[in-house]
């Protein structure tokens, strides 16, 4: 830092500049970009050139530019689960970060995208200095004193906290054990952590540890969240398959569906008005106007949970008017595949041939005017292009065909059967459901069929209800009817969360398929909410008790008030539903851990806010306000949560600028680096660490007792407590040998070491055996290098070593991403390469060899996690719209369709009449800077509910009186807003709001856990399927915890 003599004429920043500076308050942006300009620190004067006396210019230099003065600047990358992932310059000084400023370095080590994805980054990420300096941030390790969530803890030193956890973990396990005969006593250890792309090192070491416990988890987050959309897995057979947003600027209409891009997006909407800008129709779809509404060119402002019909109704004008892109549709889709009348059931080989499968399906050949085996089904090798084949299958129609056993039975393409399903859904029909005028929907309709490429975002607005999947499959169904999906500025684009795991290698590192990984709104449902342990039986004896008649209802939510019906009667919908769960649980179609009547005992919740985004929170606080239920709960966090406050131990995290880690999300194809640009403040420990002291600390506890060791039923091993460190770090080095002559202890010791673990084991990280030759001009000179050096000549440790010093500069397109077409597109190979959906069966299995060695995947898509559990193909082959499950036929959803939303009841039983939404907003993600200072000062500082005028008035409710709203499940109290941009009959709280910023109770507080059946199967339901075209994956596919159903009354609080 040079003095202000030697700088004070070298000034050139303005006035305006300065003044506009010194406003923000805090050196981020802003104050970041000035102090760039003077080169280091170089004083600020510009303002001062006219002043008359030298001595108050040097004086007020002085001050100003000691507070933006910087020594340097590193990167770092936002890890806040908003699924944009933006990189960040941090400006330091001493140890100290000061200011905060968009990377804008995506073009790095990529020329194909270039500056496309410059700059990233919103408010919330500028200012996340404030959290790493702010009163919110957790600095100590702390113990509670005082009753869970009252707030009283004592700082304690880390040995005493990592000793105590240890000393209670064992206590538990010891005891579960004494009673479970020494099996599965791990069992009721639980532990939680959403989304590891944003942090997959400290997410990993979690899951590691989890593992070696033998302990319940991890548990879902994607369709715990219900950011999951299960209409994909139901069509594609795959968890959620996106463009990268850069293909935004490909399409010529967009159909922004429920999703507030310009607020929960901020770093991808520029694309919204870059592709307006090159001539792109935005229309907005959603119950309310909002910031992305505004920068529509048309805003359809839709009733709440009706978004299937209206997607079906323009399903329907395009039928009757021919709209649909036959071509298409014949190729792609399971349109022309034949369902038997009868039984409702696809025709397959086994009903017209003794010893034949079940896993073949039919179409009808106008050639030869008979059914022939359907190319590129479940049990066919070939691939979709039927011409190939002589094959010219018809689309409408219906016919008789003879079964094995002689009998003749009507069969009809699904394609007729979608018309007879959709007949009497009118346009007029249709505008008093949706409150959408007749014209207006025709009108999109004509759109959408004669504009190509055409793509629908969905977000949380369409996708938070119990029938998401009717609304997933609705719009997916009008996209492939008009030929728009598998094409550059297509598709069905659901970016909600940063879900989707690239590196694969995630798997092996937290050792999760060797886990208990298992669905949380199932997890949730059956021990919190419902508390099935409370009736003593195993799922087998409650399903036979419901059967029976003798179990009509569980014991929860409400013991005497509320509790959740049961019933094998179809007629009673509620309980027949809850039925279908416990039958699906008790047939182990969805996993449990553990099973009832055993119950969790203790919960490990790191990177999350557990508690403040429970579905059914108030069920989900008396089991963390009560030790006796949950004896143990351990909270890993920067920042004092809601589900902290209810902790018995809090442990201060690293934040995402002093701790090393790795990052990717869904909307793009670069892998980044979270860096350590500072040590972590007081005590705080990267997460990585934290389960390493952990492990650490509970075999050494393990050893003083004599050993603890208990038989793992699943797995058929013995768990000892007293080897899980050596386990954890990799003590003999046979998992990451390239570190054995660098380690202290072991292969696995450090975040880096981990880091390059997942790294080598993600096929994403290698380039494409095919295509590299063409393109990689496409690669950085320096990944080149890499390859051609390193990787090539067998170095592949060398290679990844490489890369992930780059990583640590720059983000870094994945090889494999960059050697073949930009931007990526979904579904574009099945398409171009006609390629059964989602991964051609038996070729998701194939590999091919690069040069050094190193075998990778044969398709792109099975290089990354999606594809559901020993799947490959759907049971068609296609994008299958009719789904021939028990559960679809008993409910009437075989094919898409529109429901009602479900609505709740108020305290004295009668409906209630408002829908709760809780929109994501621009001012957090999830909960995470729901309780930022300066945020809050931006809006009404705490949570508000807003309501329409009409509904205020009728009401008597004004703008900021205190209002109460309620439903049977409990109440919340906050400050009212009175908005027109809210639609009557609705309200809105913000999603995320932490519980301290309500009057009394929060959100989740009213929203009850509602499991659908179809989201918790197994198809094919016949057995030794060649792939599963449905089966639970962690995260891939499982049952939503869904909350926009929610219904509440809002009157004036009188307490």
């Amino acid at each position: 830092m040079g003095s202000v003599d030697k700088v004070k004429d070298e000034l050139k920043v303005t006035r305006r500049e300065f003044l506009k500076a010194v406003s923000a308050g805090v050196a981020l942006t802003v104050l970041a970009s000035v102090a760039k300009s003077v080169e280091k620190g170089k004083a600020v004067l510009s303002f001062f050139n006219a002043a008359r006396e030298r001595r108050i210019a040097q004086n007020v230099v002085s001050y100003w530019g000691s507070m933006i003065s910087y020594d340097r600047i590193a990167r770092s990358t936002c890890a806040g689960n908003c699924t944009q992932a933006c990189g960040w310059l941090a400006y330091i000084r001493g140890k100290t970060i000061i200011g905060l400023q968009q990377a804008a370095d995506y073009d790095a080590y990529d020329k194909v995208m270039g500056k496309y994805y410059n700059p990233r980054g919103c408010a919330r990420g500028a200012s996340f200095v404030r959290y790493i300096y702010g009163p919110m941030r957790i600095l100590f390790p702390y113990k509670r004193v005082g009753p869970r969530g009252s707030g009283k803890f004592k700082r304690i030193t880390w040995e005493q906290a990592l000793q105590e956890i240890a000393s209670k973990i064992i206590d538990i396990v010891v005891d579960e054990a004494r009673k479970t005969g020494g099996k599965d006593a791990g069992e009721v250890i639980v532990f939680f952590s959403p989304i590891p792309a944003f942090s997959y090192v400290s997410a990993g070491a979690g899951y590691r540890l989890a593992n070696l416990l033998g302990a319940s988890g991890p548990l879902s987050f994607y369709d715990w969240y219900c950011d999951l959309p299960p209409g994909e897995p139901m069509t594609w057979g795959t968890q959620t398959e996106e463009s990268e947003e850069a293909d935004w600027l490909n399409a010529k209409l967009i159909i922004v569906w429920g999703a507030n891009v310009a607020e929960s997006r901020i770093a991808a909407a520029h694309f919204l008005a870059e592709a307006k800008y090159r001539g792109t129709k935005i229309v907005y779809i959603g119950t309310d106007y909002n910031a992305t509404a505004r920068l529509a060119d048309e805003f359809i402002s839709v009733r709440p949970g009706t978004d299937a019909a209206l997607a079906l109704a323009m399903v329907k004008y395009i039928i009757d008017n021919k709209l649909y892109d036959e071509e298409y549709v014949k190729m792609y889709t399971d349109l022309p595949i034949l369902v038997r009348e009868d039984n409702r059931r696809f025709l397959r080989e086994s009903d017209l041939k003794e010893g034949g499968s079940p896993f073949k399906v039919y179409m009808w050949d106008a050639k030869t005017n008979r059914p022939v085996v359907a190319p590129g089904c479940m049990a066919d090798d070939r691939d979709l292009d039927y011409r190939k084949y002589g094959i010219e299958p018809v689309l409408d129609g219906e016919w008789e065909v003879t079964l094995k056993d002689g009998r003749r039975v009507k069969v009809k393409t699904v394609f007729r059967l979608l018309k007879e399903k959709l007949a009497d859904l009118t346009l007029e029909k249709a505008e008093k459901i949706t409150g959408v005028p007749a014209e207006k929907i025709k009108k999109l309709a004509e759109e959408i069929a004669k504009t190509k490429p055409t793509m629908i975002i969905e977000g949380g607005g369409t996708n938070h209800w119990y029938n998401n999947d009717l609304n997933n499959r609705s719009m997916i169904l009008l996209l492939a009817l008009t030929g728009n999906i598998g094409y550059p500025g297509s598709g069905f684009n659901q970016y909600t969360g940063q879900y989707k795991v690239w590196l694969k290698g995630l798997g092996k590192y937290g050792r999760i398929l060797k886990t208990r990984p298992q669905n949380t709104t199932l997890f949730v449902w059956v021990h919190y909410y419902t508390e099935l342990w409370r009736l003593g039986k195993t799922l087998d004896e409650i399903v036979r008790d419901i059967e029976a008649g003798r179990l009509k209802k569980l014991p929860g939510p409400l013991p005497g008030k509320f509790e959740e019906p049961v019933s094998a009667d179809p007629r009673d919908v509620r309980g027949y539903r809850n039925y279908l769960i416990l039958k699906a649980l008790a047939k182990g179609w969805v996993p449990l851990y553990p099973k009832p009547p055993r119950r969790p005992r203790a919960m490990i919740i790191w990177r999350g806010n557990f508690l403040n985004q429970a579905k059914g929170g108030f069920k989900v606080l008396e089991w963390f306000s009560d030790p006796k239920k949950l004896e143990l709960v351990v909270v890993i966090d920067f920042r004092m949560c809601t589900t902290a406050l209810f902790a018995d131990y809090v442990l201060p995290a690293a934040t995402w600028y002093e701790k090393f880690d790795i990052e990717t999300t869904p909307m793009h194809v670069y892998i980044q680096a979270l860096n350590e640009v500072v040590p972590p403040l007081g005590e705080a420990k990267p997460d990585f660490y934290v389960f390493k002291e952990l492990a650490k600390a509970i075999s050494k506890e393990a050893r003083r007792r004599g050993g603890v060791r208990f038989y793992d039923t699943k797995y058929k091993i013995v768990r000892d407590y007293s080897k899980i460190y050596e386990e954890f770090i990799d003590a003999a080095c046979r998992e990451n040998p390239y570190f054995k002559d660098k380690c202290v202890e072991g292969c696995l010791e450090t975040p880096e070491m981990a880091a390059h673990f997942i790294l080598k084991n993600s096929p994403v990280m290698y380039p494409d055996p095919k295509g590299y030759e063409k393109y990689k001009h496409q690669l950085a000179p320096e990944v080149r290098k890499l390859i051609e050096e390193k990787l090539f000549k067998g170095d592949v440790d060398g290679y990844i070593a490489g890369l992930l010093e780059l990583i640590k500069q720059h983000p870094l397109p994945f090889p494999a991403a960059q050697t073949r077409p930009r931007p990526n597109v979904a579904w574009r190979d099945n398409v171009e390469q006609k390629i059964p959906w989602p991964a051609g069966g038996k070729m998701h299995y194939e590999t091919e060899i690069l040069p050094g060695g190193v075998k990778v995947p044969k398709l792109f898509i099975s290089r990354y996690l999606g594809v559901i559990p020993k799947g490959g193909k759907t049971l068609t082959g296609r994008q299958q719209f009719y789904i021939d499950h028990s559960y679809f036929l008993a409910l009437g959803e075989e094919l898409p369709t529109y429901k009602e939303p479900e609505v709740d009841p108020l305290p004295d039983g009668r409906p209630a009449p408002l829908k709760l939404n809780t929109p994501h907003e621009r001012w957090g993600t999830h909960s995470t800077f729901r309780d930022m200072d300066l945020l809050l000062r931006l809006q009404r500082y705490m949570a508000v509910i807003s309501i329409n005028p009409e509904d205020a008035a009728k009401r008597g409710i004004k703008d900021g009186d205190l209002v109460r709203a309620y439903n049977i499940y409990g109440e919340v109290v906050a400050i009212a807003r009175v908005s027109p941009t809210v639609k009557p009959g609705e309200v809105w709280i913000a999603n995320g709001a932490e519980m301290t910023t309500f009057i009394k109770g929060w959100f989740n507080g009213v929203t009850p856990i509602r499991p659908k059946p179809t989201q918790a199967i197994v198809y094919p339901e016949e057995p030794n399927p060649p792939f599963y075209h449905l089966k639970y994956g962690w995260n891939l596919w499982g049952v939503t915890g869904n909350e926009c159903d929610t219904s509440v009354e809002v009157e004036k609080y009188k307490g």
